[in-house]
Formats: C-alpha cells, sequence, structure tokens
C-alpha cells in the first residue's frame, strides 16, 4: 500500500499538456504493481528529454533571430530614408541651379567694382590735392603772397590780379568740392554693392559647402547601406536556418514557444522521476519474491488438523494448573511469614483496647453535648455539599483564568500578527508603488534607448564621420555606435574591419572622442529650442599631434561658420601652435596679478610666442 502510493503520487503530481498513453496509476495497477511499474519506467527510458529540449532552444533561437531581422530591416528603412532625405535636400539647394555657375559673374562684378572704387579714389585723391593747392593760392593772395604761378597759364600773379583770381579760385575749390562729395558718394555705393556682392558670394559658397556635405554623406549612405543590406541578407539566412533547423515555416509565437517550454518542463519532471519508479519496481519485485517463498514454505507444510474443543480443555487445564501453581508460592511466602505476623497481631490487638477505651470516653463526652448522630449525618451532607460546591467552584475560577490568560495571549497574538501585517501590507503597497515606479522607468528607458539606438544613432554616427574624416586627413571616414553608445571606427571601406575606440593610440582616441562630444553637442543644439550658439573646449589638444591639432583648428572655423548651433567656439588651450594659430579670431591672455585677481589682456590674433 505505501509503495502504491508513492507511485500514484508520483504519476498525479506531474500535469500533462499531452496525454502520455500508459502514464498513469489505475486500479488494475494496484493488484499488479510490478507490471505497472514497469511499464511507466519503460515510459520514463523512452521519453527523448533531449529532442525536447533541442526543440525548445531551436524555437527560441528562430525567435530571437526573428528580432534580430526586424531591427535590421528597421535600421535600413532608416538608412534608406535618411538618403532619400539627403537627395531632397540636395535637389532643394539646385532648385536655381549649380551654386559653383554663380561665381564667374560674381568675380566679375567685384572685379569691375574694384576697378570702379580704385578710378574714383584716384580722381578724388586729385581733386584733394589741387583743392588744397587752390586753397594755398587763394591764402596767399590774400595775405599779397605773389610767388605762386597761374594754374593755368603758368605766369606769377600781380597785385591787380587778385580779386579777379581770388574769385576764379574760390568758384574752382567750390567745384572741387562738389566733385569730391560726388566721388565720395560714388565710392560709398560702390562699397556697399562690393559687400552685397561678399555676401552673396559667402552664401554661394555656403550652398556650395552644403552640397558638398549633402553629396559626401550621399556618397558615404552607399557603404552604409551595402552594408545594411548585407547584415538584412545575414540575418534572413540565419533565420531561414534557425526555421529549417525548427522544422517551421515562420518565425514562432510567444504562445508556440511556451507551449514547448511547457513540454520540455514535463518531460524533465518525468525523466526526474526515474529513480523513485526504479526503486519502487525493485521494491515491487522483492516483495512479490518474499510472497512467492512464504507461500512455497506454507505449501510445503502439508496437510494439518485442528480440533477447537480439544485445544480449549487445554487451555482449560493449564490455566487452572497456572492458578493452584500460584496459591501455593502465596502459601508458602505467608508460612514463611508466620512470626512476623504473630507480632503483628499482637500489636494489634493491644491498639483495638486502647481504641475501645477512647470510644467510650468519646460517646460518654457525646452524651454530655447530647449530641445526635442524626445531626452529625445532616452536618457532613452539608459540608460535602458546601465542599463539592467549593471545588466545583475553584475549577471554574481556574478554568476561567485559564481561558482568560488563553484569550489573552491569543488577543496579543492577533494584535502583533495584525500589525505585522498592516506593516507588511505597507511595505508591500511601498514595494508595489516602488516596483511600478521602476518597472515605469524601465520602460520609458528601453523606449528611450530604442528611439535613441534607432533615430538618433545614424544621425551622430553621420555627423561624427564626417568629424573624423577631417581631423584625421581622411585616414579613417566612417564611425558608428554600439547599443552602449560606445565608438566604433571602421578601417576604410571593409565593414569586417571595425575596432573599438579602446584599441587606439592616445593620440587617435582623444581625436576620436573629441569628433563624437562635438557630433553631440552640434546635434543636441539642432535639436534645441533654443540652441546655445557657442562650444567651449577646455584643453583638448594636449595629446594631439601637430598636423592633427592643425586640422581641428581648420575644422572648429569651417564649424563656427556653417553650424548655426554652433556659431561661436571658445578655445582654453596652454599649447603654443594654438595660441598662435592664425585661425583664431579673437585672442585673450588670462593671467594673474599681484594682488591675487585676475587680469584679461586682448591680443591680436596669430601672435608670436613671445608677445604671448
Amino acid at each position: 500500500r505505501e509503495l502504491n502510493g508513492t507511485v500514484r503520487d508520483v504519476v498525479n503530481q506531474i500535469r500533462l499538456t499531452s496525454p502520455i498513453e500508459g502514464w498513469t496509476w489505475s486500479d488494475a495497477d494496484l493488484v499488479n504493481s510490478r507490471v505497472g511499474a514497469r511499464r511507466l519506467v519503460e515510459i520514463v527510458n523512452q521519453v527523448d528529454l533531449h529532442g525536447a529540449e533541442q526543440r525548445e532552444r531551436r524555437y527560441r533561437d528562430a525567435r530571437a533571430t526573428a528580432d534580430d531581422l526586424g531591427g535590421a530591416t528597421e535600421i535600413l528603412t532608416l538608412y534608406r530614408t535618411t538618403r532619400e532625405t539627403l537627395e531632397q535636400d540636395e535637389q532643394k539647394l539646385l532648385l536655381d541651379g549649380e551654386p559653383r555657375e554663380k561665381l564667374p559673374d560674381l568675380d566679375r562684378d567685384r572685379d569691375r567694382l574694384h576697378h570702379d572704387r580704385t578710378t574714383i579714389h584716384a580722381n578724388r585723391t586729385t581733386m584733394e590735392a589741387d583743392l588744397d593747392k587752390a586753397r594755398i593760392i587763394v591764402g596767399n593772395l590774400e595775405r599779397r603772397k605773389f610767388g605762386d604761378d597761374c594754374p593755368t597759364c603758368g605766369r606769377p600773379f600781380s597785385e591787380d590780379d587778385v580779386a579777379v583770381v581770388t574769385s576764379a579760385m574760390r568758384d574752382r575749390m567750390n567745384s572741387l568740392r562738389v566733385s569730391i562729395e560726388q566721388f565720395t558718394s560714388n565710392g560709398a555705393e560702390i562699397d556697399r554693392q562690393l559687400t552685397a556682392i561678399e555676401t552673396r558670394r559667402a552664401g554661394v559658397f555656403t550652398e556650395i559647402e552644403k552640397i558638398e556635405n549633402l553629396r559626401q554623406r550621399i556618397l558615404k549612405s552607399v557603404s552604409y547601406l551595402d552594408g545594411q543590406r548585407e547584415t538584412v541578407d545575414k540575418a534572413e539566412v540565419a533565420l531561414a536556418q534557425a526555421l529549417t533547423a525548427a522544422e517551421l515555416k515562420h518565425p514562432p509565437k510567444p504562445v508556440e514557444i511556451a507551449r514547448v517550454e511547457s513540454i520540455a518542463r514535463e518531460l524533465r519532471q518525468i525523466v526526474g522521476a526515474r529513480s523513485t519508479l526504479n526503486m519502487a519496481l525493485e521494491s515491487f519485485e522483492a516483495l512479490e519474491s518474499r510472497i512467492e517463498s512464504a507461500t512455497a514454505d506454507r505449501d510445503a507444510l502439508g496437510g494439518i488438523g485442528f480440533d477447537p474443543d480439544a485445544f480449549r480443555q487445554l487451555t482449560h487445564d493449564f490455566q487452572a494448573a497456572d492458578r493452584a501453581q500460584s496459591a501455593i508460592s502465596q502459601i508458602e511466602q505467608d508460612v514463611a511469614r508466620r512470626p512476623d505476623l504473630e507480632s503483628e497481631f499482637a500489636a494489634t490487638t493491644q491498639r483495638l483496647g486502647e481504641l475501645d477505651l477512647t470510644a467510650k470516653g468519646i460517646a460518654e463526652q457525646r452524651a454530655t453535648l447530647a449530641y445526635g448522630p442524626d445531626e452529625l449525618s445532616v452536618a457532613q451532607s452539608a459540608l460535602s455539599a458546601a465542599r463539592d460546591r467549593e471545588r466545583a467552584t475553584v475549577e471554574r475560577f481556574h478554568r476561567g483564568q485559564t481561558a482568560l490568560r488563553e484569550s489573552e495571549l491569543r488577543r496579543d497574538a492577533v494584535v502583533k500578527e495584525q500589525d505585522r501585517l498592516e506593516r507588511l501590507a505597507k511595505a508591500a503597497d511601498a514595494k508595489r508603488s516602488e516596483a511600478d515606479h521602476l518597472d515605469f522607468i524601465a520602460k520609458e528607458f528601453t523606449e528611450f534607448e530604442r528611439y535613441a539606438a534607432g533615430r538618433k544613432r545614424p544621425v551622430l554616427a553621420e555627423y561624427t564621420s564626417h568629424l573624423v574624416n577631417n581631423i584625421t586627413d581622411g585616414k579613417y571616414d566612417r564611425v558608428d555606435f554600439d547599443q552602449d553608445f560606445g565608438i566604433i571606427v571602421y578601417d576604410g571601406d571593409d565593414l569586417e574591419s571595425s575596432y573599438a575606440v579602446d584599441t587606439f593610440s592616445g593620440g587617435e582616441r582623444d581625436a576620436i572622442t573629441l569628433a563624437a562630444r562635438i557630433a553631440l553637442s552640434r546635434m543636441i543644439g539642432h535639436q534645441a529650442a533654443n540652441p546655445p550658439g557657442f562650444l567651449v573646449l577646455d584643453e583638448v589638444f594636449g595629446s594631439l599631434d601637430t598636423d592633427r591639432r592643425a586640422h581641428l583648428l581648420d575644422l572648429l572655423g569651417s564649424i563656427s561658420s556653417t553650424f548655426a548651433e554652433l556659431k561661436q567656439v571658445f578655445i582654453i588651450s596652454h599649447v603654443d601652435d594654438v595660441r598662435t594659430s592664425p585661425a583664431l579670431d579673437e585672442l585673450w591672455r588670462v593671467e594673474e596679478t599681484a594682488d591675487g585677481s585676475s587680469m584679461v589682456t586682448s591680443l591680436s590674433p596669430g601672435a608670436d610666442i613671445d608677445t604671448l
């Protein structure tokens, strides 16, 4: 019975999603337990646990591969959308034609205006000299100094010429002033036209740079698209292989994965019961062997007769003999104790005499007191009843006290349990609220990471690749970011030749990470409602060599002139060739004075190191 119960519990504890024929323990198995146990052991031995677990793994692999393909496809779609956006931006910039074709006309207009301005300047200078000469002549004539010659005929002036020449010279001076003012006005107009042309040329160069940047990005997008297409193709091949291995036509759904996981878990439980079933089978076989042995021993005894009446008579005679034996033993013991018993008898007789005397004295006293036996009996009965009531009352009191203590203990236990449950409930509510909050934060961060990875990472990679290409002078032209936004640098067009930025030397690593920070600053500024408009770089040139410093300075100059979100770039540096670079628009020196305060001095950009 005990073994049958054990086997039945093993079978009932394993809940099968898909029934297995023979995996049961019926009433027939209780009769023939060895056969039932052997059947269960054979079922366990035939279970294909390895196949079920392998199918479970293949289903999971197929689902994960399908998810990878979906992610790669989304990135490819994003790359294609970005490529189309770039091409549309290029077409918008080319609506008025190729910007470079505008430069020859602008250059001709600028050269013409420069020529006209030079001519006007020369004419104005000549007229100003004539005006000064006429002013001197008039002054000399008014002071009666006649050493000057007539500017027209060349003869010396005389006193008779003063009035006529002075009047003519004043008219001449007025005419020169008018002409000078006209030339000045014309020169100012030409300067305005030149400023407008320079502005237009700067706009054209900006458009050219934008178009070139777009074309470079479009050109580079080819490798990105090809690489992502290759990734998608590999993911499709991997998915096809995973589906084939799992014998599926489509990626498994979560409910299908749950089903194969449940089957594998149930088979693991069945296999786990192997030792218990084997032990039960061995026990059943051992018990049957013992039963067969006992049956054989019983059969070997042959025929045996039994008379119930004779058996009862023998039993009665045996009991009578046993009682007689006990009586004889007791008599022998009493005979041995006779002297002691006689001594005890004499002492008892003496004691009875004494008690008789005492009883007579008590009877006399009772007669004197007029005491009646009936009254004593009544009193004794009342006393006995009172004592019974007292005992009952004391017992009820004690039971009440015990019940009270037990009630108080139960009450205290209930109060403590209630307090504990209230604390647990509050803690559970707090933990539930915290868990909900953490779950919400986790979901938000997951969505943000997915959004950043899907939307912003390619844009940041584009910005960073452009900057790294310029800083390294084309040595590295492609940079990407992994899921944790770690920097990955590609060496040439080989997509397999990628390296983490941590594997580079100190200078190259600092240059690439600096490019990533600048790209991130630009992207954040571009997305901001109110861009900061400036970028501050504090001691970023120390680990870069001279060439990379020069490239970076040129790049920063182009950034400040082309990126609206980073119009100003502030550089803090103690590197000599940075401080003396002609690329700077303004140069300021900060030094400590004798009183401990700071003094700021403006210097000319491009100053030599001795001046600094």
